[in-house]
Formats: C-alpha cells, sequence, structure tokens
C-alpha cells in the first residue's frame, strides 16, 4: 500500500530542475534548447504578423467601391433587380443584394435565383423600378453600354477613359465577327490576354483590332483589376440586354 504525502508532488519539480541542468551543461543539450527558443519565438512573431495585418482580397475594395458608387441612388421604396451579366467570380451581386436588404431596400433577383437568396426576394423585370446587370468580365460591359437605355452607374475599369472606348468598340466589333462566322462560343475568350490565338484564322476578324484588343486585355490583366462595373436599364430596355448576353455553356 502506497501512502501519499503532502511532499511528494515535490519530487517532479526536483527531477525536471536536474534534466534542465544536465541539458544547459552538454553542447547539444544547449543547443537543442536554443533550438526550440527560437522556433518558440518565431512562431509567436509569426502570429503577432498575421493578426496585426489581416489578409484582405482585393474582392473586398472593388465591392465596396461599388457599393459607395450606388450609395443614395435608392430609397426604401425603390424595386431593384439585381442581375449578373456574366461568371459571378467576385460576387459583387450578391453584395449588394445583402447590403440593400439590410438597408430595408426592396431588393429583388430572378425568379430563379429564389433557392440562393430566398423567394420572397424574386420579381419580374415588369414589376420593379430598374434592373442592375452587375458585370465581372469587361466584355459584357463593352456589349451593354452601348444599348439604347443603358445608364453605367460604376466602372471600375483600370484603363484611362480613351483606352476603355477603345477597348469595347474593339470587343463590339470582334463579337459581330464571331457571330457572323458562326463562332459566338468565342465570346468569353475576348476578355483574354490571349484572345489572338483564340480567333486567329476566324473570318472576317481584323487583324490590327484583334492585336489591339489583345494589348488592352494584358494592360488590365498586369494591372491585377477588373472591368467590372453595374449598368442600369429600364424595365422595357432591359429585355434587349438579357438578349444580347450569351451565357456561359
Amino acid at each position: 500500500m502506497t501512502t501519499l504525502t503532502a511532499d511528494a508532488p515535490v519530487a517532479a519539480p526536483r527531477a525536471t530542475s536536474a534534466v534542465w541542468r544536465r541539458l544547459l551543461r552538454s553542447p547539444a543539450g544547449l543547443f537543442g534548447t536554443a533550438l526550440v527558443a527560437i522556433v518558440v519565438v518565431a512562431s509567436v512573431t509569426l502570429t503577432i504578423r498575421i493578426i496585426a495585418t489581416p489578409n484582405v482580397s482585393p474582392a473586398e475594395h472593388i465591392t465596396r467601391d461599388a457599393l459607395a458608387a450606388v450609395d443614395g441612388r435608392v430609397g426604401a421604396t425603390s424595386r431593384i433587380l439585381v442581375r449578373d451579366a456574366d461568371i459571378p467570380l467576385i460576387g459583387i451581386e450578391r453584395a449588394i443584394v445583402n447590403e440593400f436588404d439590410r438597408d430595408g431596400v426592396p431588393v429583388k433577383v430572378d425568379e430563379g435565383l429564389g433557392y440562393q437568396f430566398g423567394y420572397s426576394r424574386t420579381a419580374r423585370p415588369a414589376t420593379v423600378d430598374e434592373v442592375w446587370y452587375v458585370i465581372e468580365l469587361g466584355q459584357s460591359l463593352s456589349l451593354l453600354a452601348d444599348l439604347p437605355g443603358a445608364t453605367v452607374l460604376w466602372n471600375a475599369s483600370p484603363l484611362s477613359a480613351a483606352e476603355e472606348a477603345e477597348l469595347q468598340a474593339g470587343q463590339r466589333e470582334l463579337y459581330a465577327a464571331l457571330q457572323d462566322a458562326g463562332r459566338p462560343d468565342l465570346y468569353f475568350r475576348l476578355q483574354s490576354p490571349l484572345v489572338g490565338f483564340a480567333l486567329h484564322g476566324i473570318e472576317g476578324v481584323d487583324p490590327a483590332t484583334l492585336q489591339r484588343v489583345a494589348d488592352l486585355n494584358s494592360k488590365v490583366a498586369e494591372s491585377g483589376g477588373c472591368r467590372c462595373a453595374i449598368v442600369a436599364f429600364d424595365p422595357a430596355d432591359a429585355a434587349a440586354a438579357a438578349a444580347v448576353l450569351p451565357r456561359p455553356s
């Protein structure tokens, strides 16, 4: 039978102290102890740096810019139907819907998106005041901005105004050529820096226009920005906008 006394727990700290003394007296032990200390200090420093400098996605700044641009345009009684015009890689459309809903604006989405946003938020264009197309791929801006009734509420292009206008015109020209050649499936290549390779040899494509569009696309890509935008239409004009935009297959 073992009897525990109040002095028994003291043995463990004494043994631990003896182990540390032996470690610090030997070169190998001293090196190992120093290595552990360096790792601990480095880990703590890295943790502090991560906490002090959060990794904010560039999409955060783009989305805040979009929300600031449309702030004040709508009121509590405005009925806005928000649509993505292409592939929502950043999620600007969702951010607008969320913010408007929090602010009490009766924001709406298309009827096919009730499973994402709630069926009470779905509507048809004929029942709202405006239809907003949220663009995250620049070639959609090139098509929509040229339509009757289009109002560009926000444009985040990294290009100058003259370059942006030139790129929009060039992409419209190339898309018209693709339609004539029976290749509208290449529409989503119009924003790529490699558009010259994708459209090479297609009948009706002007080589000079193709090269200029490729150059400007490269400039956008190198900037790290996006040709994102919001384009508004009256409900009567929204049907034409829906018809002109190819959808991802």
